[in-house]
C-alpha cells in the first residue's frame, strides 16, 4: 500500500508490504493480513461486516465477512479493507466499497463489528478505530464535544484522533476541507477508509 493508498501488487517508493490470503466461499469471506508471513495464530482484531437490517441482499455470493488482522496496526487495518474492496470489485462488479455500503447520507447497507484479542491492551485512538467501525459517530456533522461523547474521549484529543483517522485514509472533513460544513463540526462519511490517489480530499488539510 502506497502513502497516497494505492492499493497494487507493484512496490512503489514508500509503499509498505502487506500479506494478505483469501478464504471466499458462500458462508463466509476470510481475509487475513499481516506485515510479515501469514501464520496460522490467533489474531490481534478481527472485524465482522454482515449487511445491515433490511438489506440481507447486499450482491455478495456470502453470508458474511470476516477481516482479521495479525498486527495491531493501522496500515494493516487499512489494507484488510483495501483487500476487501479488491476483492468486491473482482466477484460482483461494484464499483468499491461505498457502492455497497450506500451514500453515506443514507441508512449504511453494511455494519461491522471490530473485536481485539482479549489480551492485548487497547488504547483510546483504537477504541476510537472501533467505534468508527461500528457507524458510531459518522456520517453526520459532529463538534469535537459530540465526538468525544460517542467516542467516550476527552474533547482534547479529538482534533489529534481526526488526523490520525485521515492518515489512515479516513476522509474526515471539516469547514477547511469543505466550506458548506458548520466551522467547529465534522464529518466522517463512512466507517472503513475510502481514500485513493484520486480522492479530491487527500491533498486537503484539517
Amino acid at each position: 500500500m502506497s502513502p497516497n493508498f494505492a492499493w497494487t501488487k507493484k512496490s512503489n517508493i514508500g509503499s509498505q508490504k502487506i500479506n494478505i490470503s483469501y478464504d471466499l466461499n458462500n458462508s463466509c469471506w476470510s481475509i487475513v493480513a499481516s506485515r510479515n508471513e501469514i501464520e496460522r495464530k490467533k489474531s490481534k482484531f478481527i472485524i465482522d461486516i454482515y449487511p445491515s437490517c433490511g438489506y440481507d441482499d447486499w450482491g455478495i455470493c456470502t453470508n458474511s465477512v470476516k477481516l482479521c488482522s495479525q498486527d495491531l496496526d493501522v496500515q494493516v487495518f487499512t489494507s484488510l479493507w483495501k483487500a476487501f474492496e479488491e476483492k468486491l470489485i473482482e466477484v460482483t462488479g461494484k464499483a468499491d466499497l461505498v457502492q455497497l455500503s450506500g451514500y453515506y447520507q443514507y441508512d449504511a447497507q453494511i455494519s461491522g463489528i471490530m473485536n481485539f484479542d482479549s489480551k492485548l491492551k487497547i488504547d483510546g485512538f483504537w477504541r476510537v478505530i472501533q467505534y468508527v467501525t461500528r457507524c458510531i459517530g459518522i456520517a453526520k456533522q459532529l463538534s469535537a464535544a459530540e465526538l468525544a461523547d460517542k467516542w467516550c474521549v476527552e474533547e482534547k484529543h479529538i482534533y489529534s484522533y481526526l488526523k490520525s483517522l485521515r492518515l489512515m485514509g479516513y476522509e474526515v472533513r471539516n469547514h477547511n476541507t469543505n466550506p458548506q460544513i458548520f466551522i467547529g463540526k465534522y464529518l466522517i462519511p463512512y466507517a472503513f477508509p475510502t481514500l485513493n490517489p484520486k480522492s479530491v480530499q487527500l491533498h486537503k488539510k484539517l
